[in-house]
């Protein structure tokens, strides 16, 4: 019986003339995607203190400010599930000597990067507000819900 199933993996001295080998960068992109797994899991780490501190700042005029993190926290958890796969996929290329000739990697590591800076912008937004109720003085620090 003849096996017909065919490995997706195209060895790099197969690779037909044209076609583009991603594989010499795979090292950098690589550590470009651990470099933003760090971040995100350091901004996660962020977000959870400041909505489980126990002196939660309270805002008088916008009550619903806090809303603003929901998106910033799912953008994030969607750059980590990239990232995630990212590594599999980049290990897989690596240990079988395959070629990446279709460029799913660079197109993973786009996706990550975008997830990124959108969650970068929730976050910048959340700070602006922020910092301009600070300075109108509608920010009460330290007061705790009893």
């Amino acid at each position: 019986m003849k096996n017909t199933y065919e490995s997706p993996c195209v060895k790099i001295a197969e690779l037909k003339t044209g076609q583009a080998d991603w594989t010499p960068a795979i090292p950098s992109m690589q550590k470009q995607s651990e470099l933003l797994l760090s971040w995100a899991i350091a901004i996660v780490g962020g977000i959870v203190a400041l909505i489980t501190t126990k002196n939660l700042h309270h805002f008088k005029m916008i009550r619903f400010l806090y809303l603003i993190l929901a998106p910033a926290l799912s953008l994030i958890a969607g750059s980590i599930w990239i990232a995630v796969e990212f590594q599999s996929r980049s290990s897989y290329l690596l240990l079988n000597k395959c070629s990446d000739f279709e460029g799913t990697l660079n197109k993973l590591l786009l996706v990550q990067t975008d997830l990124f800076k959108f969650s970068l912008a929730a976050l910048v937004l959340f700070a602006i507000i922020c910092l301009i109720q600070l300075t109108l003085g509608y920010v009460k620090f330290g007061a705790n819900k009893s």
